[in-house]
């Protein structure tokens, strides 16, 4: 069974009393295991699709399967709780709070869920995560205190620590430079090849969409695989 399972999604959104189509039928899968970008120019539906696949917005026909769940049937409480334990975020803008070291950032996920750990344990575990991606030196900095690769290293640590089975990246690496970029791609290689780590990143940037395994282009609203 597929960890990702899209078939026949549509999406429309009113505007001016008017039916806007964004997404006409997307069908796509992902296995675990799989390390897949998906791209299309602004406007082409991709942050849409990325909203559904995040669980921040839902389909208004066809089937989602994530983790053998079909999410059309869950409320909001249970859609927020699939979300919560299935998927990590990474964001272009990282979405660090400024107030809090990185440990305590990359302990945030952890605070929302209603499993027993201790405080104590929660930041065992940041703590544990920061290292697998080379920042436990940097535990006890603060955001400005950290350049643009180390807070995006820091934000991938937070959406890794609840240990999702899906990672979903927006435009990962679109704030940084091309060395910092070139950083962070390979940490998501390393992640996807020895920790099997199954990503989907969105992305405009084609260098990057080459390095990931399977290749999607969204074209208004449209689905393809190159």
């Amino acid at each position: 069974m597929p960890l990702l399972n899209m078939n026949d999604v549509h999406k429309s959104y009113m505007m001016a009393g008017n039916a806007l189509h964004i997404l006409k039928g997307v069908s796509f899968t992902v296995q675990a295991g799989d390390m897949v970008a998906i791209t299309g120019a602004s406007g082409s539906g991709k942050s849409t699709l990325m909203n559904i696949i995040g669980l921040l917005d839902r389909h208004d026909q066809g089937s989602y399967q994530l983790a053998g769940n079909e999410v059309s049937h869950h409320h909001d409480d249970a859609l927020a709780a699939l979300r919560n334990k299935n998927i990590g975020f990474v964001f272009q803008s990282f979405h660090l709070l400024q107030r809090l070291t990185a440990v305590d950032n990359v302990m945030q996920p952890l605070m929302y869920r209603h499993d027993a750990m201790t405080v104590a344990t929660m930041r065992q575990t940041a703590m544990a995560v920061l290292e697998k991606v080379g920042m436990a030196d940097r535990a006890h900095h603060h955001p400005n205190q950290l350049s643009g690769g180390q807070q995006q290293r820091i934000a991938i640590a937070r959406a890794l620590v609840g240990s999702p089975t899906l990672l979903l990246a927006d435009e990962p690496t679109g704030a940084l430079d091309r060395e910092m970029s070139e950083d962070v791609m390979h940490l998501f290689h390393r992640l996807n090849q020895q920790e099997g780590v199954t990503m989907v990143l969105i992305t405009h940037d084609p260098e990057v969409a080459a390095q990931c395994g399977r290749r999607l282009t969204i074209d208004d609203g449209y689905m393809s695989s190159c």
